[in-house]
């Protein structure tokens, strides 16, 4: 179905007052289209339309405010508002549902990909551009699509039945109307309508067509109870549900305008049962499974019967694979996913949804079953349950089935592809497949005929031959590797494990049938393919580790082009990473340079860094240092050595093969750091939205319109309010993120709680400094460059890393403490004498330099500051003048000197001399965008809790005078000593 109608019409096609079409000439479907733009669309006026303003407009018919657009809210607001017959807003409304997913309501996700398909992927559209294009899709999009005209009548019809219905003519019907309607159509004055005087009063009466009619009976006369014939029952039930939608705090609507109506009656038209189809003949199969005395009719006995016969494990519960199993195997003409689809509606009958169907569930199913096919008062333990009500309510349960969860949709495999495969393997056609086919499928893949299977020739025969998903090909493998043996190879072992496993579900007095059908095959892959391992980013980082990669490393440091390295060119290569010029490359340094210049993903650039980080010592300390380095290149000579002969250069050939058998020591990063990196889609869907003229290049104009799409009372500043809001809406993030992202833009320049102008300036100013080239700053920003920027703002959010507590204590009044302890005479200022004079005060061994223990143990000590914080603080002072050697010297202590001189000084003026209180806690206060984002692990794990630490300041205070004596601290080993012996 074409994408996107929203831009059509207030006059595209205009209705007289009894809906019929009136013609209007192409002159008048422009203007409409652009009257359309310039009062509905155009908010700023500024003659173009961005993303954001189509996605607010959207946003305005959802009414209920539960972040999506229903058929109701839709049609409802176009009607309503802007005079769009009834039938083109049904048809605006599924063209956009199924934008991205029909689901029932337009979502973030559907009007993005609708704006991405009328745009032709631009941020903005001029007046010009929008007409041309709405004009363009006018054209290609039918009137009414299949859907549309299956399950929507004409406007003009509803009108005319509403119509029929509003006796007194004040435009709205009340109950007592709505039954009246009905009484009129009892011919016979039973009390009841037979399916004959309803289809026969619809058509006549409304013009809709009999099929429709018919349809509608079936609705009706299960509003209350399935017997045939709609009574006042049903038509209570159907007034009820009609009001439910419009009840405004806790009163019932006492009528329904037209608009209401017509909502309503879409609602249910959209629900309808599909009578005289296939869905008809699949109702009766599965009530022919379900009753077991085969006489046309179901008791609870029976059904009971049936769900104890499905629990084959005799448990107690029915779980999924034995419903579904059951299911598909007696009714084949049921896919797998509808199946499921009725597991999990069954399972959740009665709360809660616990993954089986329970004795609870089925006390429930039958009840609901029973209660919904009998007349009021009816003993429903004796009910029965006849086909024809059966297949009704099946018909009717089929439109409320719930949408399968996207993990386990992701996880089941495609009917069609499974049965490509079984082809593939049914060698001689018989429609069954024997051991000996099954394993020449698998030996068909093997394309170097060494009787085991590769990762990648696995994958490239399954995507190739199938056009089965990577992923799902890569998980299908090392499910099939570990058949017998986790040993990367696919062997004949883990082939006849896997076949016997498959066919074991079908053996007869313990011996297996030596072949299986096509629906068992299916069912026994679909088993398979449920329980394939969750392929985690470390698992699709293994499998990027690919030849080509290596290469293009290679090449990319292969300064001379001769085809091989050398120590000289592998050393340069790691000098051109350290950005800072500090002597050593921290995370953010390696892993942008290898995110920004080559096609990986960001958690592969961090595994990376990880594994080289830790080469010399064995232990993470967030640098690569030179010893790294060294012990990087002497891993490699070593890999390469032959003979005993040591080598003193790498071939491209030599390192791509270390570089694809490297992949298996890749290490699983921290949860929470995975967790700290943006998604890869919302960071795509940013720059996309700041790339206006999609040239694949963010330039700083490009970058301050896109915060001034925030600013919707156009103030010049963005509060937070507009910025989340819109964050919210655009990219569907979480609000805790927007509030986070919202924080961080606020105080680029100062926090005062509004992304001004200013925060714009200094952060675009800060994004281009990392590519800044001889003090040039580039006008544009590629985009992975853009990305990686944006991974380091997210990365550093102060909730999605442990440095939340620290940062949150870097505060004014820290600094001014930090400050006064070590201005000995008190004049306001530092001098350098006093600078370095605090230093020696923690020099406590007189060594001439400062250990972690001496600083650390100052500053926790005198400063209400964590451990962690005051560990950072000592990370960043030991590397100031020099390399991280485990000691704060006089290097550090002058090379910090200087940076604070640097920092206060002006331009035209002498260099200062000293620093005051206030210009030091300014630059205090912004230390914190240089804290460390995380402790080595080797560090972090050897801190104790402060919970801890309360816990042992408690026991050895025993007086609780707060303060622990030399007595009771003795006291304490004492009585262990004894209680031990």
């Amino acid at each position: 179905m074409l994408i996107f109608w929203l831009s059509l019409l207030v006059a595209t096609v205009s209705c007289d007052h009894h809906g019929s079409k009136t013609t209007v000439s192409p002159a008048d479907i422009e203007k409409g289209v652009r009257d359309f733009f310039q009062k509905s669309m155009d908010t700023n006026k500024d003659g173009k339309l961005t993303e954001f303003e189509y996605i607010t407009f959207m946003f305005t018919f959802d009414n209920d405010g539960n972040g999506m657009i229903s058929g109701r809210e839709y049609v409802y607001n176009m009607a309503k508002k802007y005079h769009t017959d009834i039938q083109t807003a049904a048809g605006q409304f599924y063209s956009i549902d199924c934008a991205s997913k029909c689901d029932g309501n337009v979502t973030i996700g559907d009007i993005r990909k609708a704006w991405e398909y009328m745009s032709k992927g631009k941020s903005s559209m001029t007046e010009e551009e929008y007409v041309a294009n709405t004009l363009q899709y006018l054209k290609q999009v039918p009137t009414v699509s299949p859907m549309i005209s299956k399950n929507w009548p004409e406007g003009h019809k509803i009108k005319a039945l509403f119509k029929m219905i509003d006796s007194d003519m004040d435009m709205a019907i009340t109950k007592k109307e709505f039954e009246m309607f009905f009484a009129r159509a009892d011919t016979n004055g039973d009390g009841d309508l037979s399916g004959r005087e309803f289809v026969t009063a619809m058509v006549t009466k409304a013009g809709l067509t009999v099929t429709f009619s018919i349809r509608l009976f079936v609705a009706s006369d299960c509003a209350r109870s399935c017997d045939g014939k709609v009574t006042s029952d049903d038509i209570e039930q159907i007034w009820k549900s009609y009001t439910d939608n419009w009840i405004i705090k806790g009163v019932r609507p006492m009528k329904l305008d037209m608009i209401q109506f017509i909502a309503e009656f879409l609602t249910t038209a959209s629900k309808l049962p599909d009578v005289g189809d296939k869905n008809e003949e699949l109702g009766r199969k599965v009530f022919a499974f379900l009753e077991i005395n085969k006489n046309g009719m179901l008791n609870s006995a029976e059904f009971y019967k049936r769900m104890l016969l499905m629990d084959v494990n005799d448990d107690g519960v029915v779980d999924g694979r034995e419903f579904v199993g059951a299911l598909v195997t007696e009714v084949p003409e049921i896919s797998i996913r509808l199946a499921t689809k009725f597991f999990i509606s069954s399972e959740c009958t009665s709360k809660p949804c616990d993954g089986n169907i329970t004795l609870a569930d089925v006390h429930a199913m039958w009840y609901g079953m029973a209660n919904a096919t009998q007349r009021p008062g009816t003993d429903l333990t004796k009910a029965v349950v006849t086909r024809d009500q059966y297949v009704k309510l099946f018909l009717m349960g089929l439109k409320d089935l719930p949408p399968l969860p996207p993990d386990i949709d992701a996880k089941l495999p495609k009917r069609k592809m499974v049965m490509k495969m079984f082809q593939a393997v049914d060698a001689n056609s018989d429609m069954r497949i024997t051991l000996k086919e099954f394993g020449n499928f698998f030996k068909s893949m093997d394309s170097n005929n060494d009787k085991k299977g590769t990762l990648k020739e696995f994958v490239s025969g399954m995507v190739t031959k199938f056009g089965v998903d990577y992923k799902f090909a890569v998980s299908l493998f090392m499910a099939s590797d570990c058949a017998t043996m986790c040993d990367n190879y696919i062997t004949e072992a883990d082939i006849k494990d896997i076949w016997n496993g498959f066919v074991k579900a079908y053996a007869v007095n313990g011996v297996n049938p030596v072949s299986m059908d096509g629906t068992q095959f299916y069912w026994q892959f679909v088993k398979a393919a449920s329980k394939l391992p969750i392929l985690d980013s470390l698992k699709l980082d293994m499998y990027l580790m690919t030849d080509k990669l290596g290469r293009q490393f290679f090449k990319s440091a292969d300064t001379n082009k001769d085809g091989k390295w050398d120590k000289k060119e592998w050393m340069t290569d790691f000098h051109t990473l350290d950005m800072d010029g500090n002597g050593v490359v921290n995370g953010y340094e390696y892993a942008g340079a290898v995110f920004q210049n080559f096609n990986v993903t960001v958690t592969l650039a961090i595994r990376f860094f990880i594994a080289s980080d830790s080469a010399a010592t064995g232990m993470s300390d967030g640098n690569i240092t030179h010893a790294d380095m060294e012990a990087i290149w002497n891993h490699l000579l070593k890999a390469v050595a032959m003979n005993g002969t040591q080598p003193t250069s790498v071939t491209e050939d030599q390192y791509a093969k270390i570089f694809v058998m490297s992949a298996k020591y890749l290490k699983a990063l921290p949860e929470e750091s995975e967790k700290a990196l943006p998604s890869k889609k919302l960071t795509i869907s940013i720059i996309k939205m700041t790339d206006t003229n999609s040239d694949m290049m963010v330039s700083w104009k490009e970058f301050e319109a896109s915060f001034q799409q925030y600013d919707s009372d156009k103030d010049n500043k963005v509060s937070g309010h507009e910025f989340v809001g819109a964050m919210m809406k655009m990219f569907g993030v979480d609000v805790k993120f927007a509030i986070n992202l919202f924080m961080v833009s606020d105080c680029a320049s100062k926090c005062d709680k509004y992304v001004t102008e200013e925060d714009v300036q200094a952060i675009w100013a800060s994004w281009v400094k990392d590519y800044t080239v001889n003090g040039v700053s580039p006008m544009s920003l590629k985009p992975r460059q853009y990305a990686w920027q944006f991974i380091k703002v997210v990365t550093r959010f102060p909730q999605m890393n442990e440095s939340k507590g620290d940062k949150g204590m870097i505060t004014e009044d820290l600094g001014r403490q930090f400050f006064m302890s070590a201005d000995t005479n008190k004049d306001g200022k530092w001098d350098k004498n006093e600078w370095m004079s605090n230093f020696k005060l923690m020099d406590m061994d007189g060594n001439g330099a400062i250990d972690g223990y001496e600083y650390v143990g100052a500053v926790f000590q005198n400063f209400n500051v964590s451990v962690r914080l005051a560990i950072k603080f000592f990370m960043g002072a030991e590397r100031a003048g020099s390399k991280a050697d485990g000691n704060i010297t006089q290097v550090d202590i002058e090379a910090m000197w200087k940076s604070l001189m640097k920092a206060v000084a002006m331009d035209g003026k002498p260099q200062p001399t000293t620093i005051t209180e206030d210009q030091y806690v300014k630059l205090f206060v912004k230390s914190e965008d240089y804290l460390a984002a995380t402790l080595p692990p080797m560090i972090e794990k050897a801190i104790p809790t402060k919970m801890v630490m309360k816990t042992l300041y408690m026991k050895f205070d025993t007086n609780l005078d707060h303060k622990v004596t030399k007595a009771e601290f003795e006291m304490q080993f004492t009585s262990k000593a004894n209680s031990e012996g």
